[in-house]
């Protein structure tokens, strides 16, 4: 039991990074302040690799669309990149916790 309390408690660890990394990566984030108050941009994932528009589309033309969308472009990236990067410390978790784990036996 001592043994494979470590291995649980690392592949939970590594399942809540990877959790993370799943939701910085695909919810919609919002930006405050704008003609129209709090606008939900579109998911991070959606604007870093299809160069998706947020304020695109079928709306209604807002005086400050450029600076919307300005503003969820950098959200966007900045999740993008939070997401990578908690999603490779997860599978470097679950890297350590299998060599931890085979070093045991």
């Amino acid at each position: 039991m001592k043994r494979t309390l470590p291995v649980i408690g690392g592949l939970l660890a590594a399942l809540a990074l990877l959790a993370v990394a799943g939701w910085l990566a695909t919810h919609n984030p919002v930006v405050e302040h704008t003609s129209t108050g709090a606008y939900a941009c579109a998911a991070p994932y959606d604007v870093v690799l299809n160069d998706a528009s947020s304020t695109g589309g079928g709306e209604q033309q807002r005086p400050d669309d450029q600076q919307i969308e300005e503003r969820c472009h950098n959200v966007a990236e900045t999740h993008a990149t939070l997401a990578v990067v908690a999603a490779g410390l997860g599978l470097l978790v679950v890297v350590a916790t299998v060599v931890a784990a085979r070093r045991r036996d």
